[in-house]
């Protein structure tokens, strides 16, 4: 188990593919449930080996905030679209799966996103292209709809851009907190 805490950013970066494979997978098959159990119990997992789960609990906070309000901005300026949504009062029209995400996202800043806290505006663009690609990738397996095309790709790039910065400034906002 020390051997796992040590090398915690690889299995980190592994978790988080796993769920975002669960989530796209089983959203593109109208099966948004597998994502979501994926991620509740990899995340689960998380907190036991992390030790850094106070500040990890509240960026894992802060990024469910952001993917609601962020997804529901993308939803509403059509950058985006869901062909299977799960509309309820509180995700206002963003998908449990998608919410997975970010919340698979967040566990990663203090991990295995470390190169982001020391270049982070080169990890940044780099960051914001990986993620339309990202969102590109599921469009092309029938998870999403990018309805703008291009300029769908382009605004994802850039919301994903300012996202990583954002990362990096809540991360050094949350260093000083004890385990």
């Amino acid at each position: 188990m020390n051997k796992i805490i040590t090398n915690y950013k690889y299995l980190n970066g592994i978790i988080f593919y796993i769920i975002w494979y669960a989530c796209v997978y089983g959203a593109c098959l109208n099966f948004e449930l597998l994502g979501v159990l994926t991620g509740v119990i990899l995340i689960l997992v998380h907190f036991i080996i992390s030790k850094k789960r106070k500040s990890d609990l509240i960026i894992l906070g802060v990024y469910l905030v952001i993917g609601v309000i962020g997804d529901w901005l993308l939803i509403s300026t059509r950058v985006i679209a869901y062909p299977f949504v799960t509309y309820d009062i509180m995700t206002i029209g963003v998908p449990l799966w998608i919410l997975m995400l970010y919340a698979s996202f967040a566990i990663t800043v203090n991990h295995s996103m470390v190169m982001i806290h020391r270049y982070p505006k080169t990890c940044s663009f780099l960051g914001g292209i990986g993620g339309a690609i990202s969102y590109y990738l599921s469009a092309r397996i029938g998870a999403i709809i990018l309805p703008l095309g291009w300029v769908s790709f382009l605004g994802i790039a850039l919301y994903w851009f300012f996202i990583l910065m954002f990362s990096k400034r809540l991360h050094d906002f949350l260093v000083p907190i004890p385990k």
